[in-house]
């Protein structure tokens, strides 16, 4: 997308997909941004760990929390194939997002975590990684990495739904914010 194009772009739009953005949105997209969700937009986005912090400012008042760190695992004697900084997931949480992937694995190199905020009744993770995983501050360290007291141990939420607006019967549903970030695609 041309810079500047979005403010034009979302005023007709009903879903905005920021894939891995490189660069900061400019004043008038993040006004337009704002904008857009206020009116019911739904937005999906897929972060890169070291991603401008445009959404690191507004998602925490819509339930989301974009951590400064990546996921990292525990594999010892792993036969994968990947990098223990990949998770593997095979199970889900239950939402009908990740419904049609149940059964599926699926691959989220260098996820960064994405949690929802502490008592956000309108926020639902929906991938997580596994017990022996944990999210690292600093990935720039030298290896082996290893869970410190300033990481996060896991489960570590990697990607989380926020909809606003939902009550009532599906048909009758308008101008309802919702949000999907995926820590890394």
């Amino acid at each position: 997308m041309i810079k500047g194009a979005l403010v034009d772009v979302l005023k007709e739009a009903d879903l905005l997909v920021l894939a891995a953005p490189l660069t900061p949105l400019l004043p008038g997209e993040l006004t337009a941004l704002d904008d857009f969700l206020e009116r019911g937009g739904a937005l999906l986005a897929l972060v890169e760990p070291s991603a401008s912090g445009d959404l690191d400012v507004r998602a925490p008042g819509r339930g989301i929390e974009l951590a400064r760190a990546w996921w990292w695992i525990r594999r010892p004697g792993s036969a994968t194939g990947f990098l223990d900084d990949t998770p593997i997931l095979r199970t889900y949480e239950p939402h009908p997002i990740t419904d049609p992937i149940r059964g599926l694995q699926t691959l989220y190199p260098r996820a960064r975590p994405v949690m929802p905020t502490i008592g956000s009744p309108y926020t639902a993770t929906l991938l997580r990684t596994s017990d022996a995983s944990w999210a690292e501050v600093d990935p720039l360290a030298e290896p082996p990495y290893r869970l410190d007291s300033e990481d996060e141990p896991g489960p570590v939420p990697i990607a989380v739904a926020h909809d606003e607006g939902t009550a009532g019967p599906a048909n009758q549903r308008l101008d309802q914010t919702r949000i999907v970030v995926f820590g890394r695609c």
